[in-house]
């Protein structure tokens, strides 16, 4: 079960990163486009 919920949290983290990685690129070209 521990385990289990160690992955999960890895999961979210890892999830979270690529997000905000995306929502900066987006970020970037939108503030370029302006």
């Amino acid at each position: 079960m521990q385990v289990l919920g160690f992955n999960k949290a890895s999961l979210l983290k890892t999830t979270l990163r690529r997000c905000t990685s995306l929502y900066r690129l987006v970020f970037d070209v939108f503030q370029r486009e302006i």
